[in-house]
């Protein structure tokens, strides 16, 4: 068996792999934030899934030395978006913000 890879932060990227397969959606999570370092073996990451109108789930994850532990916990009133015009940008905001009604 391979080493697992660290580094990888887009679902285009991870299906060069042949071994990889998916069922439904895999972009459902977003990526918030992600770092990592090879040589020593550990990968932090946070992934986010938007609840339309009511929140979202944000998962943490952690790995070091093979052994991974995740939380996973739901943000009411939260939301994940991109700051446009800007690469690698994903933040949560309120929904409101999004919320064209009290325009």
């Amino acid at each position: 068996m391979e080493e697992k890879t660290l580094d990888r932060t887009h679902w285009e990227k991870t299906q060069e792999n042949e071994d990889i397969g998916s069922y439904g959606d895999p972009n459902s999570w977003q990526l918030l934030n992600k770092a990592w370092n090879k040589n020593e073996g550990w990968m932090k990451s946070t992934k986010v899934l938007n609840i339309p109108d009511l929140g979202c789930l944000v998962q943490v994850s952690t790995q070091q030395a093979g052994q991974i532990a995740e939380a996973l916990t739901f943000v009411p009133g939260a939301y994940i978006a991109n700051i446009e015009n800007v690469e690698n940008s994903p933040m949560l905001l309120p929904i409101k913000i999004f919320d064209k009604k009290e325009e």
